[in-house]
């Protein structure tokens, strides 16, 4: 099972502080890891194990920057709780739209 990627393709993941990503699932892990959200923190995770990874950014055909938005958003700016994300948040509100 599972995708090929196309023969040679070489991808490089920048390595930013956890606070960015990995740190983040601690905060907030049901969400992270479980909601509809999930892809950015799967993507990355499967990028780590795959053969496409490359540590030379000069091989790379792509660049993955793996900033977990969606945790960010809900740790920094959603307060988590029953429902999340369907929690009723008023974005105008939010962000003085």
């Amino acid at each position: 099972g599972g995708h090929r990627a196309p023969e040679g393709l070489r991808v490089y993941a920048y390595d930013l502080p956890p606070k960015y990503n990995s740190g983040m699932l601690a905060l907030n892990m049901q969400q992270c890891r479980n909601s509809i959200y999930a892809a950015e923190v799967f993507i990355h995770e499967q990028l780590l194990i795959s053969n496409v990874l490359t540590l030379n950014p000069e091989e790379a055909d792509l660049f993955f920057v793996p900033w977990y938005s969606s945790c960010f958003m809900s740790s920094h700016f959603v307060k988590p709780g029953p429902g999340w994300p369907d929690n009723d948040v008023d974005i105008g509100k939010t962000y003085d739209a």
